[in-house]
């Protein structure tokens, strides 16, 4: 039998600040990198030299980061929002290296799950 006495409530508040925590630093890491490709921010390609390398679908990738990662930040259709941005940096996986698209100037996209991966400086 589940105790649903006052010790679950008071860790409530801890649960709910880490999930904050997270959401926040996540929403800005992907908006950051999104907005590299959609702005050229933070000596990005921007949107011209992304279109070029991985083709029309470089329009969703970008947008998708970009306004995935404002949507986590502003808490605003976050499950939406997230699973966006899981789409977005898995579906490439088996198919593309970007290179010059990350804060590191380079990034392999086939590690999936590392937000950025300095392989080969340029």
């Amino acid at each position: 039998m589940m105790s649903t006495g006052p010790s679950a409530r008071h860790d409530r508040p801890a649960v709910d600040a880490s999930l904050l925590v997270a959401r926040v630093t996540v929403g800005v890491i992907f908006a950051a990198h999104g907005s590299q490709k959609l702005f050229g921010a933070f000596a990005g390609p921007g949107l011209a030299a992304i279109v070029d390398m991985l083709g029309p679908i470089g329009y969703l990738v970008t947008i998708g980061e970009f306004f995935g990662g404002l949507g986590l930040i502003a808490g605003f259709l976050c499950r939406f929002s997230a699973a966006s941005l899981i789409v977005i940096r898995s579906a490439p996986s088996s198919r593309y290296t970007v290179r010059k698209a990350s804060f590191c100037r380079t990034v392999d996209l086939n590690t999936t799950w590392s937000l950025s991966v300095c392989s080969q400086p340029s």
